[in-house]
């Protein structure tokens, strides 16, 4: 493959950009009290060279590897790029992680020097740092040798913590030159995200991350001419890739504020808040976030007021107009036509005057979600990609959305779909491997240098990739039939109701789920049949005519093998913090699995309507698979 960039490193890309436009912003950022604020290029260069310093007397050089606990703000770019200058490799950790879980990674990567957001993350490293630590698969205990630690905020002193405020606030001495360094040296490790096992290290090179800073720009998706809103994790590549476009492109990235000095929270209404005032023009996210505001919409909506009729009325004329048929009536015309101040409306009290287009990736978005956005004119552009391809692959164009699919692939990206349905991938992005594991790197980059991904899917005539299921979550039951998982459970999940679903039945003579319910929109119903909100939502005769519908009705679109027999609702939602999602919100499949083990056996060991420990199922055709 050809370079894509004509520079050598991520620290070279910048020093052009600097030269290039030193007094130009280089990101902007939300202050505590919500204003928004910038920072030249010149300002960050001293910012990053007093970081760069001090780790150069810390004992960093080429090859070192650097730690970064914190959730998104611009110190954690700036830290990056002072790792980097010096040839040495990002390590970025979540802060929503638990102590034992970082240990892992610090122990994985070797990292000794860590930048820790606040006190919160310091206290989980000196923790670390005095308590043996247990690895998987190992049997000796081991110390971990944390020698640095550098606080983004003010901490209590501590032996071998150093505050940020206290470096680059100082007097700057000359800038420290940029380490020799290659393109196929190593830039970043990032963890996965451990659904499956193990978290391993991808390794990411500067070549991978400058292939794909020219990919995404030349796609016209990812906004050179605007600002970039910026709340989604730094310690995930997607983010990473918007962070490097806003330091080495003209697009502007702004940060969303930082809601706790003392603690790693996510606040997401001081995100929604930002994101509406900050005048971004372009919103990378996750899934997640639009079904929470596509649930927020229809719970208003729901609402016996004249705001919740306004919003009802828009909804039902924006659903007609989308319909062949519908449409051609006069009444959905004008009701169209009349409401069109309303989603307007709602699209600035979303996503702020400035708004463009929104583009989403990091998992799969329900068609329901793209359709519901699609119909009130609010455009969201999917994409796909994986840490293993640093990151983006493939991504829906302005006004060449094709529904259901994650669009067409990047510039200088091969696309194959292999026997068994598993997309391959190859390019300059695509990463070298994981980091210390030589069996799992051969077994998921070939020595052609295909990338597998472990998704399946198809590409369609015009180039168009859809995914259908991941490869080792095919569920296979007691009758040999291999069953899509994730298209099943995206299914459930498009009833307003359930939050989360995953299929289960490996090795059964059926398939069933376990579901959460969310308590926001139950709440919200029973409002609005005037009834209270039931305790327990399986034992309220409507909840569950609802549930037993939508079971009928998504069992009519699958093969009878596929259809889900039973469904238990359990408790409580999965979250971060109770371990059943990652920090990019992907369900935990195996936890899940294994923390409600109980529930899913009497699944198949029991057909009563009602089972005990608050754990209930519904009951649709009992039958074993033809």
């Amino acid at each position: 493959m050809d370079e894509l960039s004509p520079y050598s490193s991520l620290p070279e890309a910048f020093q052009a950009a600097l030269s290039a436009r030193p007094s130009d912003m280089a990101y902007l950022f939300f202050d505590q009290e919500g204003t928004v604020r910038s920072r030249s290029y010149e300002e960050v260069a001293s910012r990053v060279h007093h970081i760069a310093l001090f780790l150069k007397t810390a004992g960093v050089t080429a090859g070192t590897r650097v730690a970064i606990l914190s959730n998104t703000r611009p110190e954690w770019s700036e830290a990056d790029l002072a790792i980097v200058w010096l040839g040495a490799i990002t390590v970025s950790i979540y802060p929503s992680l638990p102590p034992h879980d970082i240990g892992v990674i610090l122990a994985d990567s070797g990292a000794t020097i860590v930048f820790a957001e606040n006190g919160e993350q310091v206290e989980k490293l000196l923790a670390l740092r005095d308590t043996p630590l247990l690895i998987p698969g190992q049997e000796e205990e081991v110390r971990l040798a944390i020698d640095t630690i550098l606080s983004f905020e003010s901490v209590t002193e501590h032996a071998g913590v150093t505050s940020w405020s206290s470096l680059v606030e100082a007097p700057l001495s000359d800038p420290l030159p940029i380490a020799e360094i290659r393109p196929g040296d190593l830039a970043s490790l990032v963890y996965t995200s451990g659904t499956t096992g193990i978290p391993k290290g991808v390794m990411q090179t500067h070549r991978n991350h400058l292939s794909n800073v020219v990919q995404a720009s030349e796609s016209g998706v990812f906004g050179l001419d605007g600002i970039l809103f910026l709340y989604l994790p730094l310690a995930h590549s997607f983010a990473r890739l918007v962070q490097w476009l806003g330091l080495l492109t003209e697009a502007r990235v702004l940060y969303t504020r930082v809601p706790n000095s003392k603690r790693s929270v996510v606040d997401l209404a001081s995100v929604a808040t930002d994101m509406r005032t900050g005048g971004s023009q372009y919103v990378p996210s996750v899934p997640r976030l639009f079904e929470k505001i596509k649930g927020q919409i229809e719970r208003t909506a729901a609402q016996h007021s004249v705001r919740g009729l306004m919003i009802r009325g828009a909804l039902w004329a924006a659903r007609a107009h989308a319909d062949p048929v519908k449409r051609q009536s006069l009444l959905a015309q004008i009701a169209f036509a009349g409401t069109e101040p309303i989603r307007r409306l709602l699209k600035k009290q979303i996503f702020g005057n400035n708004f463009q287009h929104a583009i989403s990736g990091g998992a799969k978005l329900p068609v329901d979600v793209l359709d519901f956005f699609t119909h009130l004119e609010i455009p969201i552009l999917e994409g796909y990609g994986l840490t293993e391809t640093c990151v983006a692959t493939h991504i829906n164009r302005v006004g060449a959305i094709k529904r259901g699919t994650v669009g067409t692939p990047f510039r200088r990206l091969e696309t194959r779909i292999a026997d068994d349905g598993e997309i391959l991938m190859r390019g300059p992005n695509v990463a070298v491997g994981y980091y210390h594991k030589p069996a799992e790197t051969a077994e998921s980059f070939d020595a052609e240098g295909w990338f597998h991904s472990g998704d399946l899917g198809a590409v369609d005539e015009e180039g168009y990739l859809s995914i259908t299921g991941r490869k080792k979550e095919l569920l296979v039951t007691a009758g040999g039939k291999k069953v899509p998982t994730q298209k099943i459970e995206n299914l459930l999940q498009s009833h307003h109701l359930i939050s989360h679903a995953v299929l289960v039945g490996e090795g059964k003579p059926f398939c069933a789920a376990v579901v959460t319910i969310d308590l926001g929109m139950l709440s919200t119903l029973a409002k609005k049949r005037g009834v209270s909100e039931p305790a327990d939502p399986a034992s309220c005769e409507w909840v569950m005519n609802d549930l037993q519908s939508h079971l009928a009705f998504i069992n009519k679109e699958l093969a009878s093998f596929e259809q889900v027999k039973k469904v238990a609702i359990v408790s409580p939602e999965f979250s971060v913090e109770n371990g059943l999602l990652t920090p990019t919100l992907k369900v935990r499949r195996s936890i899940v699995v294994e923390r409600h083990r109980d529930t899913i056996e009497r699944l198949f060991s029991s057909s009563s309507h009602k089972e005990n420990n608050g754990h209930h199922t519904i009951r649709s055709n009992e039958t074993s698979e033809n």
